[in-house]
């Protein structure tokens, strides 16, 4: 069973890696984009995905902090 945000000591809450695959186009168009707003690839990520969950209304019959899962747009 793995801990929570609110039961790991701030000791713990370093940020962690993480390495995904995605097509071609999505790597350009985040790559423009990190280079026209004057950030790191990695940083702009990093501020996507935490925007995108911050954005998630908790809905009845979603655990909190889960994604649903998205069908591919490529």
């Amino acid at each position: 069973m793995s801990a929570t945000l609110s039961t790991l000591p701030l000791a713990q809450r370093n940020p962690r890696r993480l390495s995904i695959t995605v097509p071609f186009h999505v790597f350009a168009s985040l790559e423009e984009r990190a280079t026209a707003e004057g950030r790191s690839l990695s940083n702009l990520c990093a501020y996507l995905i935490e925007a995108h969950l911050h954005q998630q209304p908790a809905t009845a019959g979603r655990r909190k902090g889960l994604v649903q899962p998205v069908s591919p747009h490529w």
